[in-house]
């Protein structure tokens, strides 16, 4: 926003590079216009009409070539010189370079100007809310689907590791651990041992060995509801 720039900064900007090329009118958004006015130089990119060179395949871009015995690239390049813009152009190609370069020497007519200005393609864009972006709907949808699939492995994640069945090598070494008694037993001798002081191991051997048995009889793996 260069009026927000001016009524903030002493200094705006000298040079606004934006997609620029033959297609998109003279004066898109009266940017060009505007432009000038404050000093403000346009560089284009994109000159040519993007990577594909679409604007040196334009029909009347390639006729109007023809009559100035000149590449279509350098009929577009010209265009934009002659809207007081300049442009940046690359190339591996070393003729290509040079081709770009020669635009000095010609000038295109006021009749042929016009013709190209009233080109409508290949179409750009010259402001950053003209490019193509998802609307809030489908951006809603998309967050959606998402959404959805994480819960989704999340679910399955919980139920593959927190509710899977337990061998039953789980479940002896459990009853092995506990020397087959329950939780609270183990407790309250535990608790026993505590005020006492004197040791339960001895007690437990029968249990161990009970356990140790009931291991070896087991033969179906045991699955917890």
């Amino acid at each position: 926003c260069f009026e927000c720039l001016e009524a903030t900064q002493r200094v705006v900007p000298m040079v606004n590079q934006v997609e620029y090329h033959v297609g998109m009118g003279s004066n898109p958004h009266e940017l060009l216009s505007y432009s000038a006015s404050h000093g403000i130089v346009i560089e284009a990119y994109s000159p040519l009409g993007g990577s594909s060179g679409k604007a040196i395949h334009n029909d009347r871009v390639v006729s109007i070539a023809k009559e100035y015995q000149k590449t279509p690239a350098q009929i577009a390049l010209k265009w934009i010189l002659q809207h007081n813009s300049t442009f940046v152009t690359a190339s591996a190609n070393k003729n290509y370079l040079l081709e770009d370069l020669d635009v000095f020497n010609f000038k295109i007519s006021s009749s042929d100007m016009e013709k190209l200005d009233a080109e409508t393609s290949p179409g750009g864009s010259i402001c950053d809310d003209e490019k193509s972006m998802l609307s809030p709907g489908a951006a809603a949808i998309i967050v959606t689907v998402i959404t959805l699939f994480c819960f989704a492995v999340g679910f399955v994640t919980y139920f593959r590791c927190v509710k899977k069945p337990r061998t039953h090598e789980e479940v002896s070494m459990d009853e092995f651990s506990s020397g087959g008694k329950t939780d609270s037993e183990n407790t309250r001798n535990f608790q026993a041992v505590e005020q006492t002081g004197e040791s339960w191991e001895e007690d437990d051997e029968e249990h161990i060995g009970s356990t140790l048995e009931r291991k070896c009889e087991v033969a179906e793996p045991v699955h917890s509801c």
